[in-house]
């Protein structure tokens, strides 16, 4: 694939492109336990980015230094690295990157943030189709077989051909495998589940606070107006939205491409864009599924009553989750899953608190016990919502495990809406009230008003809250100033998405990832 010309061309490391080109060129041994993740430590702030051998799934750092006679610098692991991509240049030709894709019409998103609220438009069908090419999601893993090394669990292979140089290390599905006839199959057994083969990091830093005794979820948690993991470790979001439901239909899998390119880019979470009519349960497992297998923490939101002030509606959000397919979706992977009860919700100022009320005991009494996950109303932006019903709302929650969600469009617009800005995070942090901003833009409105977007990076990062900035792609052209990617592979950026990742208060330099991973 030949670079893309223009201003804003993302010339990000060339590890990452490289592992990316061979996962889609189906080139996987020769790049087995090879693979390259653009990280930055919070204090190089400032520096450039820089590729490392990432040390999670792969374990590629750990197989390499653990046998001296195999131990080989980075200077040989590149030049093995770039062997094996000019071997499929020469044998693979050239790769499509829109293999795959259905002949569906072009499906448009709009971000919420205005009154009335955005609308959708789309040609998806209601289900995750086929996928005969397998350039689509790969199916979720319930619990397959496994081995122990260094004391992490790694699948069995399912062909020994995945292993053609006899060391007993398999590349399969993406991940690496172990072959049972080899030495190393024969170490101790240990089965993966649940998470999809995606391991927890089995030896996390020390958490910093125990989990309260009233809280049953296995994963995230809230304490003191902070959020953290299923090991007690503090987690600030660094995520980004990303429209699902509306471009993962239809034999489509632009949004879940793009999962690899966000995580390369450094966003600790993906905000799932779902809708209860739409998209099939099979297909939000692979998506959820996709989203853990990089890394990053999922949160599925349901944009259904977007804008809505019926309570009603807001039950049947409730409903979904807590029913059927979708209720076993929370429950295989609860260790990593937030849960976003309804996008913007705008019930009144009467009915809001006890709507949500109803809603999130009716979420408990089905065993959904995870973070749960509430916007403000006003179409997200009414901040005051949130502010005087939190503490009630945590409160009734039998768990008292619930995080709130701003939305950050033209009610934030100018120099006045930065003091606005700094006041709602400031009076949330007081009062111990766990937010995040879960949208927000450079400008919005009709016509679109400036929004000071570094500001509130700049305040999230003072006060350590977490953002998540609208959207990856997929927004209808009057909106498309939303893009962070000029393409869903994120090849290229836009102004805006540049600026999020590259912002000293942006991804780059602030985001962590949740230490429930091996980092």
């Amino acid at each position: 694939m030949s670079p893309p010309t223009g201003s804003r061309f993302r010339g990000r490391a060339a590890g990452a492109r490289i592992l990316r080109t061979a996962r889609k060129a189906r080139w996987r041994p020769e790049l087995k336990r090879l693979s390259f993740r653009l990280v930055r430590d919070p204090a190089s702030a400032g520096q450039s980015r820089r590729p490392r051998l990432k040390t999670s799934r792969y374990q590629a750092a750990l197989s390499l230094a653990g046998d001296p006679a195999r131990r080989l610098d980075i200077t040989t692991i590149l030049t093995t690295c770039f062997v094996a991509i000019a071997a499929i240049a020469c044998n693979e030709g050239t790769v499509n990157p829109n293999a795959g894709l259905g002949s569906g019409g072009e499906a448009t998103g709009v971000g919420g943030g205005s009154s009335g609220g955005g609308t959708t438009t789309g040609s998806g069908g209601s289900g995750g189709g086929s996928d005969p090419d397998d350039d689509g999601p790969m199916g979720p893993v319930d619990t397959i077989p496994g081995v122990r090394v260094d004391g992490q669990c790694y699948p069995l292979c399912a062909a020994a051909s995945s292993d053609p140089d006899g060391d007993g290390w398999g590349w399969e599905d993406e991940a690496s495998c172990i072959v049972s006839t080899s030495s190393l199959g024969g170490g101790e057994s240990c089965g993966i589940d649940d998470g999809g083969g995606v391991p927890l990091n089995p030896d996390p830093p020390p958490g910093e606070v125990e989990k309260p005794s009233e809280v049953l979820s296995s994963g995230f948690f809230v304490v003191d107006g902070r959020l953290y993991d299923k090991f007690g470790n503090d987690f600030v979001i660094r995520g980004v939205n990303n429209a699902h439901v509306w471009f993962d239909t239809d034999d489509r899998w632009l949004a879940y491409d793009a999962l690899d390119d966000i995580s390369d880019l450094g966003f600790n979470t993906v905000r799932i864009v779902w809708e209860t009519n739409r998209g099939a349960p099979s297909l939000l497992r692979q998506i959820v599924q996709g989203v853990v297998d990089q890394e990053m923490i999922p949160m599925i939101e349901l944009h259904d009553v977007t804008g809505s002030s019926s309570a009603a509606e807001l039950m049947r959000m409730a409903e979904y989750y807590a029913q059927g397919e979708v209720r076993q979706i929370l429950l295989d992977f609860e260790d990593f899953l937030l849960v976003n009860i309804a996008n913007e919700w705008s019930g009144s100022s009467g009915d809001y608190r006890s709507a949500y009320q109803s809603a999130v005991q009716l979420l408990r009494d089905s065993g959904v016990n995870h973070t749960l996950v509430i916007d403000a109303n006003g179409y997200g932006q009414n901040a005051d919502s949130v502010l005087d019903n939190a503490g009630a709302l945590l409160e009734s929650d039998p768990q008292h495990n619930l995080l709130f969600s701003v939305h950050m469009y033209e009610s934030y617009a100018g120099a006045s809406g930065r003091g606005r800005v700094t006041q709602v995070l400031e009076q949330a942090a007081s009062a111990e009230i766990p937010l995040i901003v879960g949208e927000f833009g450079w400008q919005h409105g009709t016509p679109p008003q400036a929004i000071d977007a570094a500001f509130i990076m700049a305040e999230c990062a003072r006060l350590h809250l977490g953002y998540i900035p609208w959207s990856w792609k997929g927004n209808s052209q009057d909106l498309s100033y939303l893009d962070l990617a000029v393409d869903w592979e994120g090849q290229q950026l836009t102004d805006w998405g540049s600026n999020v990742a590259d912002d000293p208060n942006g991804i780059g330099a602030t985001s962590l990832r949740a230490s429930i991973f091996l980092l």
